[in-house]
């Protein structure tokens, strides 16, 4: 018999019990995704219960379901105290960061109404609009928005109707790409100009020699709305004043919730990642 190995009664008496654990976990399983399944259908009929079962199976519900899993085993094989408190603690973190709610709430902390910000119906036109970088992705054949391509939307809006006259995109790439997209939209390229910055300290940075040339000029900034206050307040650290707050791409969601909405799904998670982001933005000055 070689080293290490088992007995042969020994692997006689635990092959059962791997079985019967891999069994507890299918059903397990199986009891989740059928209990979840019914609750969409008792409230969103066929409909909710496909879309149940296709988010169950998606990469993050099929992490989450096999987290969920794992922690009903635990504590139906009565394992160690410390092992059931941290499946439990790290399915409730999951829980509560890839479903709508918390990421929701979050968004709404962040973006409260700000002081000032512009009303395009009501106040005068903005000399300089200041979009900052982000909105915009490497398409394969051309420059594309991306998930907070509103930015860009929303400025191409404004500008189109009379609210600004000029458009300033930040970011090294973004920039270009911004540009791009504003004039095979039918805006001159008289009207747009870039400004660089690897992050939203440069481009604040390098915002302060523009508002320099613009004296008595309306000068607006536009990001999306969670991200407007954190520009707001490094312009404030680096002597930069006058800025109107133009938001735009809000996240918090204003529709009631439906059952798919606590089913665990990357769109969640995505939210909550930018609000931690901003956070830790805040944390430490940046």
């Amino acid at each position: 018999m070689n080293a290490g190995s088992c007995p042969e009664e020994d692997c006689e008496e635990d092959c059962p019990k791997r079985s019967r654990l891999w069994r507890i976990y299918a059903l397990s399983m199986f009891a989740v995704v059928v209990l979840f399944a019914l609750v969409a259908y008792a409230f969103d009929g066929k409909f909710g219960a496909e879309k149940a079962l296709t988010g169950l199976f998606l990469p993050v519900g099929f992490v989450w379901l096999n987290l969920t899993c794992a922690t009903l085993l635990s504590w139906l094989r009565s394992a160690t105290k410390l092992v059931r408190c941290l499946l439990t603690t790290a399915v409730l973190v999951v829980s509560l960061i890839t479903t709508s709610p918390l990421p929701d709430f979050c968004f709404r902390f962040v973006e409260t109404p700000l002081e000032g910000e512009f009303q395009p119906d009501v106040d005068p036109p903005l000399d300089l609009l200041v979009v900052f970088g982000g909105g915009t992705q490497a398409g394969p054949h051309r420059a594309e928005v991306s998930a907070a391509g509103d930015r860009l939307v929303f400025a191409a809006q404004l500008i189109s109707q009379g609210h600004a006259r000029k458009l300033l995109a930040t970011g090294d790439e973004t920039a270009d790409q911004a540009v791009e997209i504003w004039t095979k939209l039918g805006i001159s390229e008289d009207l747009v100009s870039t400004l660089p910055g690897k992050t939203t300290f440069e481009e604040i940075s390098n915002l302060k020699s523009v508002v320099g040339e613009w004296p008595d000029g309306r000068i607006g900034i536009l990001s999306s709305a969670y991200h407007v206050p954190r520009v707001q307040r490094l312009a404030s650290s680096a002597g930069v004043h006058r800025l109107i707050p133009v938001a735009a791409n809000h996240l918090s969601s204003v529709r009631p919730y439906t059952t798919l909405d606590f089913i665990p799904s990357l769109g969640p998670l995505t939210k909550f990642t930018d609000f931690q982001r901003e956070m830790m933005g805040r944390l430490v000055g940046r």
